[in-house]
């Protein structure tokens, strides 16, 4: 087992803890080498506990189109084949927004008069410190306002240490394409959870991603108080082992807080991240985990609000977001109890990953619907001539040759397929089709005397944006 990936639902469950801890224990008291990874590109603090130098830097950037007008003869086929809606054709000028290019590199491919050439941009960096001693380290780091995660991800996950080290994985939090991007390929999956509704929330998600990518998984229960019946239940029904527990102590926050490694300074932890390292050997197999939703609620192509909404007298809308740069911060919290100062409020819960909210507010759902967001692709085989010229030009490694007993295939693999249709527009025998992406689910509810909108990601590939109802008049959104 050379490749463990260490995941959670929810932030600020102490996967980074867990994760940190870890490597520490493997390094130091069975001597492996190890290399920690931390994934969590968007916000890396594993470092805040390592303190290591960084002695290597190395940029990270991807293809993007540039425009060349004196060779451009206005055929608009980049604007055809940009299924992200990232080129415009304006009178005589070519937009390209790069906050919607997703690199796919079809409009540059298509482009008749080689009007559109490939440029680069920078959007993270990947940062080593591989001398530290007990065990060497590497994070991403992505640019502020870069929405390209997981193409951080991939290139620190070259920087895996091959060499017969054990190689550790911080995952970011939630189930969306940067957790499948750090999950892929790994050989276990500790999954960090609390004995809290919201632990067991967010921790059903995880175990279904890592369940839908054929990683054996185990529990790790941090800030257990003895009474974590929540999730061991959960654990015997899903028959996935819970491996350790890490005792709520006022002791170990403190030590937290102060960015120490818990075993430096709590000895008593050994026997328990040695329980950890033992049960994780015996790499249990996760059958399928199913998310259940209420989908008999709802579903009409047209929603009428409930009556109520209509009565509500017409002001002027504010909006407040809720935001936080770390999990576990108390952003959930706070967003509830707004609702509690305000009239005529419509909540929305954004955290499409590992949706929460409504822990709080007990809803009744009164709409729900599957959220359409995209596109995927799948190969007719039967029209298939398997030339290999998509897998070729695929820059996302989502689509694979295959040799089944002298049968070659191409299939498209749907978690890695970021539904920019190349292949689709590629493909001389038109073998490639496409079909709308279900992506998650949204849904409506009555909490008290507001109302409640929820989208919820789906175990996919692709994530779905906020879809929220604000009925006539209400003027608080948060």
């Amino acid at each position: 087992m050379k490749k463990i990936v260490i995941a959670s639902g929810k932030g600020g469950t102490g996967k980074t803890t867990v994760a940190v801890n870890l490597a520490y224990y493997l390094s130091t008291h069975l001597r492996h080498r190890v290399r920690l990874l931390d994934c969590d590109v968007e916000v890396p603090n594993s470092n805040l506990f390592l303190r290591a130098g960084i002695t290597r830097t190395i940029p990270v950037t991807v293809p993007r189109p540039v425009w060349e007008p004196a060779r451009c003869n206005s055929s608009r086929n980049c604007v055809s084949v940009c299924n992200y809606n990232a080129i415009a054709k304006v009178k005589d000028r070519v937009l390209i927004f790069d906050d919607l290019c997703h690199s796919c590199g079809a409009c540059v491919y298509f482009c008749p008069e080689n009007a559109l050439r490939p440029g680069k941009a920078g959007i993270g960096k990947i940062e080593l410190a591989e001398d530290h001693i007990p065990f060497s380290f590497g994070q991403g780091v992505l640019n502020i306002g870069e929405s390209l995660a997981p193409r951080v991800i991939r290139k620190l996950k070259e920087h895996m240490d091959d060499g017969g080290a054990i190689n550790l994985l911080d995952a970011p939090p939630g189930t969306g394409c940067p957790v499948v991007k750090t999950m892929e390929g790994m050989d276990y999956c500790l999954l960090v959870t609390e004995p809290t509704p919201f632990g067991l929330n967010d921790l059903t998600l995880a175990a279904a991603l890592a369940a839908k990518l054929g990683v054996p998984a185990g529990i790790v229960i941090n800030r257990s108080h003895g009474r974590d019946r929540i999730i061991e239940d959960f654990g015997e029904r899903h028959h996935i082992p819970i491996v350790g527990k890490i005792p709520f102590r006022k002791e170990y926050a403190e030590s937290y807080s102060r960015g120490d490694i818990l075993l430096e300074h709590h000895p008593e932890l050994v026997d328990i991240f040695s329980g950890i390292h033992r049960e994780m050997n015996q790499m249990p197999r996760l059958p399928a985990i199913e998310i259940k939703w209420e989908d008999d609620i709802g579903g009409d192509d047209v929603f009428e609000p409930p009556a109520e909404a209509k009565d509500i007298p017409q002001r002027p809308c504010r909006e407040i977001a809720v935001i936080s740069g770390k999990g576990g911060t108390g952003k959930t919290t706070i967003t509830a109890a707004l609702t509690f100062l305000m009239e005529n409020k419509v909540l929305a819960d954004s955290d499409v990953d590992a949706s929460n909210l409504h822990l709080l507010c007990n809803p009744e759902r009164f709409h729900a619907r599957d959220f359409i967001g995209g596109q995927i692709f799948a190969i007719d085989q039967d029209a298939c001539i398997a030339c290999g010229e998509c897998a070729d030009q695929c820059r996302f490694g989502a689509i694979s040759l295959t040799d089944r007993d002298g049968d070659i295939r191409v299939e498209i693999d749907e978690l890695s397929c970021e539904g920019c249709g190349f292949c689709y527009y590629l493909c001389p025998n038109e073998a490639i089709f496409n079909k709308e992406a279900i992506s998650g689910k949204w849904c409506l509810s009555r909490t008290g005397d507001s109302f409640l909108s929820v989208t919820s990601f789906e175990i996919r590939g692709t994530s779905p944006h906020d879809q929220a109802w604000v009925p006539d008049g209400a003027h608080g959104r948060s």
